[in-house]
């Protein structure tokens, strides 16, 4: 702020003795006389250039008195500056102002020398002094820019010369923050509605139309897109996730005849392992018909009803329900389904004295514990303790219609 009051008196000052200048130069060329005003105006301009001195020495003080760490005199020659040790910074922009004002005093000498042999003239005589305040109230503006300019330059340099030239000083930069994913959206779970719809409109009483499901595949297919965009969290039951398992399977299992349609019997596909191919897409691995039902639906969820739900194509399995399962009827389509069979002469004979029963009892021996007693659970004809039970050969033949 000390510097560009100084730098605006300055640049008054400046501009008065410019046209002063100008003018003794004009007079010498037209050869006018020096007269009383003229005299008058030119000791006017001596106490304007000693009013802006002074000015510059008022601003001075000023600025000293409100830095308690510099003490400086002034006079018309000289500026002395008495630093506190404590201090390195100060001390280095106190003689950069000493400089300043050094400079400013030099300008204001040679200036109001020059003031005493020049002459004032407007009009080809004379500038009066009311036309010289005229002149400075219209440049007012001009001149406080460039007082603004200069003084912005001047204070750029004073910071970096009192800038002590030590070490660089380290900045502390905040930790980079790691940007956190944005949170998963849980994919919906899949809409069994749709396998519904399929069973309802082409199972009949076991049966399946392949032939039917085979000209509207897309169906199918947009079920098994689904099936294969689901992913368990948090939101997904035991319920949820048996459903989802048992619907795979029958799916992929009806996809599959699909996809070799024509053969009279699944083990026609796969050389006689159909089971075995790893081909089924699902939460983020590749599943075998195996891998679902052997792998993952028996030893998780240790329920052995999943053996009537679940189908493999042949007429000897369990018939395949002509509806999907869902939370809401999984235990009692289950039931229905397990009762339906075991009570169906087509796959068990069952009396008193003797039972003749699916191979699938003795396929998945362990499952069902004590077979009796897991029959006649469900069985209309109690089985005595005594009685025989043998298994049925299984018919591989396609469950078509």
């Amino acid at each position: 702020m000390m510097k560009r009051q100084i730098l605006f008196l300055l640049l008054i000052l400046t501009s008065l003795i410019s046209c002063k200048t100008d003018a003794k130069t004009t007079a010498n060329r037209v050869g006018a006389p020096e007269n009383d005003n003229q005299t008058a105006l030119i000791e006017e301009a001596d106490r304007q250039a000693e009013a802006a001195k002074k000015a510059v020495e008022t601003q001075l003080k000023k600025a000293a008195q409100s830095e308690p760490q510099l003490i400086m005199e002034s006079n018309t020659t000289s500026e002395t500056t008495v630093l506190t040790p404590t201090d390195a910074k100060a001390s280095k922009s106190n003689e950069i102002k000493k400089e300043v004002v050094k400079e400013t005093e030099k300008v204001i000498q040679t200036q109001v020398s020059n003031t005493k042999d020049a002459i004032v003239l407007e009009n080809n005589n004379e500038l009066s002094k009311s036309k010289m305040k005229e002149f400075i109230e219209k440049n007012k503006d001009l001149l406080q820019k460039e007082v603004e300019k200069e003084s912005t330059e001047t204070n750029t340099k004073i910071k970096e010369k009192a800038t002590p030239s030590k070490e660089t000083p380290v900045v502390d930069t905040p930790p980079i923050q790691e940007q956190k994913p944005e949170k998963e959206i849980p994919v919906s779970k899949p809409d069994h509605g749709l396998f519904n719809s399929i069973l309802n409109a082409n199972v009949t009483n076991g049966r399946v139309d392949y032939a039917s499901i085979k000209q509207s595949i897309g169906q199918l297919d947009a079920y098994l897109k689904q099936l294969e965009e689901s992913t368990f969290d948090s939101s997904w039951s035991r319920a949820d996730k048996l459903v989802y398992w048992i619907n795979a399977y029958n799916a992929y299992t009806i996809k599959l005849i699909i996809n070799n349609y024509g053969v009279s019997s699944i083990t026609d596909i796969n050389g006689g392992k159909p089971w075995d191919k790893q081909w089924i897409n699902l939460q983020g691995k590749t599943y075998s018909l195996n891998n679902i039902e052997n792998d993952i639906i028996r030893p998780k969820y240790q329920e052995p009803r999943i053996h009537f739900a679940v189908n493999c194509a042949a007429k000897s399995c369990p018939p395949i329900a002509n509806q999907a399962f869902t939370v809401s009827n999984l235990e009692s389509l289950l039931e229905r389904q397990t009762k339906s069979f075991i009570n169906n002469s087509t796959h068990n004979q069952i009396s008193a004295s003797k039972a003749i029963v699916s191979k699938i009892f003795e396929w998945y021996a362990e499952d069902f514990g004590d077979l009796k007693t897991f029959l006649n659970k469900y069985s209309k004809v109690q089985i005595n303790a005594k009685s025989n039970v043998e298994f049925n050969e299984y018919d591989w033949a396609l469950n078509g219609k």
